[in-house]
């Protein structure tokens, strides 16, 4: 009998309690407030997409983190060396606040070295027979969907985001029960995540980041109820990001 796979998701995600995240949250709070509803972007944590869902078997995913510390490491260490061009020096960037014809508001981001990880890590989960569609890394998406009135206003409730420096983590997440809008429409309901790996992104100030990546040290960033097999979905929150067991 072939192996039961589950759904995997890798992001870069503010870290928690930063004046970045929280303001994201914030807003989002608002925006609901302003009677302005719910479209698939809600579904989520703040977030930016390092691949899209993919499947892959428990021996799968044991060796995709494996991969993901490495590549992720490779990935770092080449930005340092000047073979991936950075942005003001900074591994992520958050550059401004956009609106597109197709209805979407989003930020704009540059982190090179993480869509060169993006790429790496495909390539590499091909080999094991798990097929990861890498993503350009180039954006957040903060609404979809939307018509001409309620991008305005999205866009207006947005204009003081804080977009200060802050950092980022790369978060390899599994998909425990997939929501969508109308349930979250009606109920509050979002997807349901249990977050497997996090691993720090550096900035280019830090120092002593290459402990993080060897193998000894790495299953420090394992999450704890991923080694407890403890759900601890991402819940709906207002204005706060809840882990709820």
């Amino acid at each position: 009998m072939a192996e039961n796979q589950a759904e995997y998701l890798v992001t870069m995600q503010p870290v928690e309690g930063s004046l970045f995240a929280q303001s994201l949250l914030l807003k989002r709070a608002e925006c609901r407030r302003a009677g302005l509803g719910n479209d698939s972007t809600g579904l989520y944590p703040p977030h930016v997409s390092v691949t899209g869902f993919f499947k892959a078997t428990e021996q799968q995913v044991n060796q995709l983190l494996s991969i993901v510390g490495a590549e992720f490491a490779d990935a770092i260490r080449r930005a340092r060396a000047g073979h991936i061009s950075l942005e003001d020096g900074q591994f992520v960037k958050v550059k401004q606040l956009l609106t597109t014809n197709g209805g979407h508001v989003i930020l704009d981001i540059a982190a090179p070295a993480m869509s060169d990880f993006a790429a790496s890590l495909a390539a590499k989960a091909a080999r094991i027979g798990a097929h990861v569609r890498p993503k350009a890394v180039r954006h957040m998406s903060i609404a979809a969907g939307r018509h001409d009135q309620e991008l305005h206003e999205i866009a207006k409730i947005h204009q003081d985001l804080d977009m200060g420096e802050c950092g980022w983590n790369l978060v390899v997440s599994r998909l425990l029960y997939r929501s969508d809008v109308e349930s979250l429409q009606r109920d509050g309901k979002t997807h349901e995540f249990c977050d497997v790996l996090r691993l720090p992104i550096p900035r280019t100030s830090d120092v002593g980041w290459e402990a993080i990546y060897e193998p000894s040290n790495q299953d420090e960033y394992i999450v704890p109820p991923w080694k407890e097999l403890h759900q601890t979905p991402f819940a709906h929150g207002e204005g706060q990001a809840v882990y709820a067991d």
